[in-house]
């Protein structure tokens, strides 16, 4: 970064300082969010930049959102890894509290007899806002949830904060193995005797899997392929 600024004293910061002294001045915000252009990156990338904003924010600006204007999962249309990344990106955005991003290019780009047809990161996007198909998505009140298994992230969600029905687990296997055997434990929720499953494996649109039985708050014996995304959906 050329002139004064450092990675602790940015030109974001700056930028930032002044919004907020016009707010002072002038009693309106006119800095609303800390946008930034990134491509397709590692998860973990995406979690140490989100995390060095949220600090110059907090240090700076507190209350200013953060977007990512562009952004991307390389070889979208010819590698299925891109389905199970994207479906991590999303994730990682709802846990760092991403208000806006914005995806480049199509998600439903043409092919050679020129028509439309879904790339990889489209149903990755699917297993979020239509994952039977009917148009059912993926919870809007986040919550706490970790994953020890290798490869594998979780994301979790619910249907309200003070009186949930539906709980919604998204597994992302992002590793070259089949995870197996797993143990997915639920906490803080009445969970019924069953989980619906629907499944991405390779890149694919979501289908339903067979339902997974739930007993003493926790599924065992699930098997996750390797590049794939799994979403367990609970209720009462």
């Amino acid at each position: 970064m050329t002139g004064p600024y450092t990675i602790d004293n940015s030109y974001a910061m700056a930028m930032m300082a002044k919004g907020k002294q016009y707010e002072v001045d002038h009693h309106q915000r006119i800095f609303d969010c800390l946008d930034t252009h990134y491509p397709g990156t590692a998860q973990e990338m995406w979690t140490n930049t989100v995390s060095r904003f949220r600090g110059w924010i907090n240090s700076t600006y507190p209350g200013t959102g953060i977007c990512v204007s562009e952004y991307n999962v390389a070889n979208d249309t010819s590698d299925p890894a891109a389905a199970a990344k994207q479906a991590d990106y999303l994730g990682t955005f709802g846990v760092m509290g991403i208000r806006v991003a914005s995806y480049w290019t199509t998600l439903a780009p043409k092919d050679s007899n020129n028509n439309h047809v879904h790339s990889y990161a489209y149903n990755a996007f699917a297993m979020f806002r239509n994952y039977d198909g009917a148009g059912s998505k993926f919870g809007n009140v986040s919550v706490g949830s970790a994953s020890s298994y290798s490869g594998v992230h979780v994301y979790s969600a619910t249907d309200s904060a003070s009186n949930p029905t539906t709980l919604w687990m998204m597994l992302v296997n992002t590793g070259t193995a089949t995870q197996s055997n797993m143990t997915v434990t639920i906490n803080h929720f009445t969970a019924g005797a069953i989980a619906r499953v629907y499944q991405s494996v390779n890149g694919a649109v979501p289908v339903a899997a067979a339902n997974a039985t739930i007993s003493g708050d926790a599924i065992s014996g699930l098997s996750i392929a390797a590049n794939s995304i799994t979403l367990l959906v609970v209720g009462h």
